[in-house]
């Protein structure tokens, strides 16, 4: 294998000094390009592979956390296949960007101008980036040059539409589509259909992505009986929690939290304090991986509300990976220190091995490993088609779909979309420290399978998606009202057929009783003498004279 050197322009950053120690100003550069190049050789395939992040440690996917792991990844690369490839890494950096969403604001200009203002052109030109929101800017610029997109923190259900992401590969561990399918079918599972969204904007950019896919996965389809409604909360401001849960408890008896762990744990004390953890409602929260940016998912705290957290989250469900991810990979684990080292030394950010993305750094290295494994294969095959050519990135992307990729970090599964899929399972607390894990989401299968009971704290069961009363009670009230109106509506008609049947009898007696007799018009007055006494007239006279004289006799 043919030695290679490896060029490191150093980095200055411009940053707030805080925790993890971030270094302060160094230079008023704006821009900062960390170059690892390998020795250029005609007889190799030259590849570029280019980052563009953002520093400051405020997010998983910050390259303070990640830069190392993609560093390293690409240096392996060159030792691996250094016969046939000739790598070179570039970081796009802007020292003055100190968030996601700074980064979305300006990543179509900083690619524009590394993409029209390179000099070299490799055979290969991949975009591998961790992505915290930018992913969609990234994925739009790489589309229309055709140029291979792996993300390996970020993703979007764009990923899944052919037409407007054909070069779009991701590693990402959080799959969002794999968490959507467990989402869909843990609701299915229990006909939970009309469900309460809490979303966090103020936690990490993870758990909107997540609400925004479950929503995108049933927004416009026939298919689905789901009924979200949605209320966006920002944790870094107060949180008004009782008419949150008032608004849910109107609405809804499944709520699904999108956010930091600590903000979940507030919700659901406040549950317990409104009775809204007594068996009739279910709370589903979700943790990507152990991480200290999302959270201690814990009702231990050590405060006063201890114990009504723990009998809180006995109503928690938790969506999470199968396998604890935190530092699986044995690379990873071996790697830390030098991955922390490696921070402090090229990213001038210092944190200890408890506050390490493990996963992230697993996703980053695939990455690039599954780079350098597709590019060894086409250069080992001639089975290519004819025109096939190294920087077509659509062409690239189908090389990596539908298929399992064994790498250092374990292995990992392409789907067809080129977004990775991922085991998932859920869990539940039983009133311990400890997750009980009851039903699984294997990445090759549509389906969920239970393999433990889930104990329910009512002792009843699932709750309901909608109370026989319904959400607001009323539902029987006015049940009971339409039943006393349907009673008394009936008796009234009842009574009013009765006394026609009695009418009608009576009328009929008198037709056929020869002891009765009925008058007609003409026989009132006499025929011809308008003057004459009516027949009525006169046995009321003789009645009244007949009382005067009891012996007055007719024609008297």
């Amino acid at each position: 294998m043919p030695s290679s050197k490896m060029c490191i322009a150093q980095n200055v950053f411009t940053g707030v000094g805080g925790a993890g120690s971030f270094l302060g100003a160094r230079s008023a550069i704006l821009w900062a390009v960390l170059v690892l190049t390998g020795v250029s050789s005609s007889s190799r395939l030259s590849v570029e592979i280019v980052t563009l992040g953002y520093l400051y440690p405020n997010a998983g996917a910050s390259l303070a956390y990640q830069g190392p792991a993609l560093d390293y990844a690409s240096e392996e690369m060159q030792r691996i296949y250094g016969g046939v490839l000739d790598v070179k890494h570039t970081n796009l950096v802007d020292v003055k960007i100190l968030n996601c969403p700074t980064l979305m604001d300006n990543a179509d200009v900083m690619l524009s101008k590394w993409y029209y203002g390179r000099r070299d052109l490799a055979n290969v030109t991949a975009l591998i980036s961790t992505t915290c929101g930018e992913a969609v800017n990234i994925n739009r610029l790489a589309a229309n040059w055709n140029l291979l997109f792996i993300s390996t923190a970020g993703v979007d259900p764009v990923i899944r539409i052919p037409s407007q992401s054909p070069t779009w590969v991701t590693t990402a561990h959080n799959s969002v589509s794999s968490y959507t399918k467990l989402y869909r079918n843990l609701l299915r599972y229990y006909g939970w259909a009309t469900v309460f969204l809490v979303v966090d904007e103020s936690s990490v950019p993870v758990y909107t992505s997540l609400a925004d896919s479950l929503l995108h996965s049933v927004a416009g389809t026939s298919q689905t009986r789901l009924k979200p409604t949605v209320r966006k909360i920002k944790s870094k401001s107060d949180v008004d929690f009782i008419n949150l849960l008032k608004d849910f408890r109107s609405v809804s008896r499944v709520l699904l939290f999108f956010g930091n762990a600590v903000i979940l744990r507030k919700l659901l004390i406040n549950a317990a304090l409104s009775d809204l953890i007594n068996g009739e409602f279910v709370y589903i929260g979700v943790e990507p991986f152990k991480f200290s940016l999302f959270g201690n998912l814990t009702w231990q705290s050590g405060d006063e509300y201890d114990e009504v957290a723990r009998v809180a989250f006995r109503s928690l469900l938790i969506l999470q990976p199968l396998n604890d991810t935190s530092l699986t990979a044995d690379v990873i684990r071996n790697l830390a220190p030098t991955f922390l080292d490696r921070s402090r030394r090229d990213y001038n950010f210092s944190y200890n091995l408890n506050e390490m993305n493990g996963p992230g750094m697993t996703s980053s290295f695939a990455g690039v490993a599954l780079l350098g494994q597709v590019l060894n294969e086409t250069l080992g095959t001639s089975a290519l088609p004819a025109a096939f050519h190294y920087a077509d990135g659509q062409a690239l992307k189908q090389a990596f779909i539908n298929r399992t990729f064994s790498t250092a970090v374990g292995d990992l599964y392409i789907d067809q979309h080129g977004e990775r899929a991922i085991n998932l399972s859920v869990a539940y607390f039983d009133g311990n420290l400890s997750r009980t894990t009851y039903l699984v989401q294997l990445a090759n299968s549509a389906e969920m399978t239970q393999i433990e009971e889930k104990i329910w704290s009512s002792g009843k069961g699932p709750p309901a998606n909608e109370p026989a009363c319904g959400f607001s009670g009323t539902k029987c009230v006015l049940a009971g009202s339409r039943n006393i109106a349907f009673g008394l509506c009936g008796a009234a008609l009842a009574g009013l057929l009765l006394l026609a049947i009695l009418y009608f009898a009576l009328k009929r007696d008198i037709h056929s009783n020869p002891h009765c007799y009925l008058l007609s018009d003409t026989e009132l007055v006499c025929a011809g003498d308008p003057t004459s006494m009516t027949t009525l007239e006169f046995n009321m006279d003789f009645f009244m004279r007949a009382l005067d004289s009891p012996d007055l006799t007719i024609g008297s």
